[in-house]
């Protein structure tokens, strides 16, 4: 909901640019999301970049939904964000940050940032998806665990 603000972090033993590629290539979100289930390109776009959109497929017990998104920030290979829309209004806007952590490998932060309400949507979260922030906050914590999983066994340890 509107100024919501939800944050995760992790500590990924792997260099930034692993992690970051990983994260950034937005066709791979299905795997590490226990929400967002698949991800596709919009309007021709392939790269990631400021301004390409693509859309989100989600689920959540029963139900299904898809959002577009537009990149917001790309800063290799510190920051990514994007924003969600429905109905033409920008909803959520996540956000990634890496930096290079004490010690070797990369510490990422996940926000996820409420930028609107729109009706329905109360509606939606007083009713049917009643514990929708708690479930959004353990499916940050999830996707980032799945990242430095995936990050750390293809990365060597003496490489972060």
């Amino acid at each position: 909901m509107k100024g919501e603000v939800d944050e995760v972090r992790i500590h990924v033993d792997a260099p930034r640019q692993a992690v970051w590629d990983m994260v950034t290539d937005i066709r791979r979100m299905g795997e590490w999301s226990p929400e967002c289930y698949r991800t596709e390109w919009l309007d021709g776009a392939t790269p990631p970049a400021v301004g390409a959109r693509f859309r989100g497929h989600n689920r959540q017990r029963w139900l299904r939904w898809s959002v577009p998104a537009r990149i917001t920030a790309y800063e290799p290979p510190s920051r990514f964000a994007f924003t969600t829309a429905q109905l033409g209004t920008d909803l959520n806007r996540w956000t990634y940050r890496f930096s290079d952590a004490p010690g070797g490998g990369t510490d990422v932060v996940e926000t996820c940032e409420g930028l609107d309400d729109l009706l329905y949507l109360k509606l939606v979260y007083r009713t049917i998806l009643r514990d929708r922030r708690e479930t959004r906050v353990a499916g940050m914590q999830a996707t980032l665990q799945r990242i430095k999983q995936a990050a750390e066994a293809q990365v060597p340890a003496h490489q972060s």
